[in-house]
């Protein structure tokens, strides 16, 4: 190592400084000393007497030093210059240092203070049982209590083997659910898949369409022409379904088309999805988790899926596939509540045209009319 004596020409200068500075042997503090600067002079005195401590510096040698440690053209440097050529030793002007930079007074607060500072910081009652808007469908139950103090002791109230009672069906609950999914998964996993053929396509396209006939769920032509078309989907979407409930009356039924329009369709973003739980808790806290769905009571649908009749899955929400063949599981599927307000609405409402699908080349059968025409002409008997 080499040597970390100082130059000898360098004392109380600028070399000497930065001399002392590269040896790690002072810890510079710089104070400006203007009126209003929230600096400490205590704080300064000690920090320049533990480096003067560090460098072995003598007692004699600290006015000089003294200026290394104040920025350069502030009141302080300023004050400097006629402290140092009045003072004779370093008490000297450390006394005068004193006087004109004097110590911060401490306010001691009493305990009186800190207990106002607390009461601020103490919630009342009324804001314990504030609602928040991030919350789920079951925050809906604090709605039974009326104070804190009842919900507090409602709370207590609930034994211990409730809770774990609870617990247990709900890990069932899920356990269930998981094996209900991986059994559908294969049940769907061993039918055989749509063949290959030049129709492949134009079948998926017509099974994600909807015809708003008075047939429900037929196509083609009605009962007059003959055959029947599809009015099967499984009571999975796809189509509009066969109608296996009353219908409903003309008033029900445009009640029911006003409150499809009452609730929005919000779309799948960070802020449709907070805005539809929170809609969605509104909903639970009014109408109860037993609520049976009807035309009267509207349910939102889950962001970002198709709108209710417009043949949708009633598994998943989207068109374009049949029900039966839907493979959507877990989060993927609508919620129970949702998938009966979807058939609800398909079964009496007029079907949207709001589909993506494209078809080309199909025209109309008019085999019926070509046969009808011909008959009485010599070409067949009309008995």
């Amino acid at each position: 190592m080499g040597s970390t004596s100082p130059p000898a020409t360098a004392k109380c200068s600028s070399d000497w400084f930065a001399h002392k500075k590269k040896n790690g042997r002072i810890s510079r503090c710089p104070i400006w000393g203007d009126i209003g600067e929230k600096q400490n002079a205590v704080d300064f005195e000690h920090s320049f007497l533990r480096a003067m401590r560090a460098s072995n510096i003598e007692k004699k040698d600290f006015i000089l030093e003294f200026q290394l440690y104040l920025t350069h053209g502030s009141p302080a440097n300023d004050w400097y210059i006629a402290a140092a050529a009045a003072a004779s030793d370093w008490d000297a002007f450390a006394a005068a240092f004193w006087v004109k930079f004097p110590a911060p007074k401490v306010q001691v607060r009493m305990p009186m203070e800190y207990e106002w500072i607390l009461t601020e910081l103490r919630l009342d009652e009324a804001k314990l049982l504030e609602h928040h808007p991030d919350t789920n469908n079951y925050m809906w139950k604090c709605n039974e209590q009326a104070n804190w103090k009842d919900f507090t002791n409602t709370i207590k109230a609930v034994k211990k083997q409730e809770i774990e009672e609870g617990v247990e069906h709900q890990k069932l609950l899920e356990k269930t659910k998981a094996e209900v999914a991986a059994v559908q998964k294969g049940l769907w996993e061993c039918i055989p898949p749509m063949p290959e053929t030049p129709s492949k396509a134009l079948g998926h396209s017509l099974a994600g369409m909807g015809f708003a006939d008075n047939s429900r769920g037929r196509y083609g032509r009605d009962q007059r022409g003959g055959y029947a078309g599809r009015g099967n989907y499984r009571g999975r979407g796809g189509g509009p379904g066969q109608r296996n409930s009353t219908p409903l009356t003309s008033e029900k039924v445009a009640t029911l088309a006003w409150n499809v329009a009452l609730l929005p369709h919000h779309p799948n973003t960070s802020e449709g999805l907070q805005a539809y739980w929170e809609q969605l808790a509104a909903w639970a806290g009014r109408w109860g988790r037993e609520a049976v769905i009807n035309h009267e009571k509207p349910v939102l649908l889950k962001p970002g899926m198709s709108p209710v009749a417009s043949g949708e899955c009633f598994n998943c929400g989207m068109r374009g596939h049949q029900g039966q063949f839907c493979e959507a599981m877990g989060d993927q599927t609508l919620g129970f509540r949702e998938r009966e307000w979807r058939v609800l609405c398909g079964h009496n409402l007029p079907h949207s045209s709001g589909h993506s699908a494209q078809v080309n080349n199909v025209l109309d059968d008019d085999f019926d009319t070509w046969l009808s025409g011909g008959l009485g002409k010599g070409e067949g008997s009309t008995d």
